[in-house]
């Protein structure tokens, strides 16, 4: 369906809009609607993103407002892919390109995640009301990843181990 190799920037439209699940939304070229058109009736549009470095994540669309040859991707995602997460250097082009693959994700049935650090679990007090707040702001996990969780004003990070039924998943419409 969609393939194309295009240069990452830093958008922060999911969060200017409001969008509950921005944390992982992208924005695309007009170009690539056309070619999407007919995945789209299988629901929401999922990307497996692949950086020249070797990393890779996945992410569903915001929209198609992204200028030709780019695509725009919130903080989470650049990190994700082992990018500068402010985007400063990608702006210059200095982060390569990444290829932007349409994947169909099937609905996360099981999660296991890490903290990286000791004290995450002594210093949160409702772990599950935690990860479920945190897990709406996704759309999507993928094995490997490290998501930022937020605790008052701590922030921590998550390694995710495990997935099933995949080692990438939709989280939308799922009990995980």
């Amino acid at each position: 369906f969609y393939l194309q190799s295009l240069k990452p920037v830093l958008s922060l439209e999911g969060e200017a809009r409001r969008i509950h699940r921005r944390t992982d939304k992208v924005t695309l070229p007009l170009s690539a609607r056309a070619t999407l058109e007919g995945a789209s009736k299988n629901g929401q549009l999922f990307f497996e993103l692949t950086a020249s470095n070797g990393s890779s994540t996945h992410a569903s669309i915001l929209d198609f407002s992204a200028a030709d040859g780019t695509f725009g991707a919130p903080p989470q995602v650049l990190k994700c892919l082992g990018l500068p997460h402010d985007g400063s250097s990608c702006a210059s082009g200095e982060c390569g390109d990444v290829t932007v693959r349409y994947k169909l994700l099937k609905r996360g049935t099981f999660a296991k995640v890490q903290p990286l650090v000791k004290r995450f679990r002594k210093d949160v007090d409702d772990l599950k009301a935690l990860l479920e707040r945190e897990l709406l702001l996704r759309t999507t996990l993928t094995q490997g990843d490290e998501i930022e969780v937020t605790n008052g004003e701590e922030v921590f990070l998550l390694r995710v181990l495990l997935l099933e039924p995949e080692s990438a998943v939709s989280l939308i419409d799922t009990d995980l």
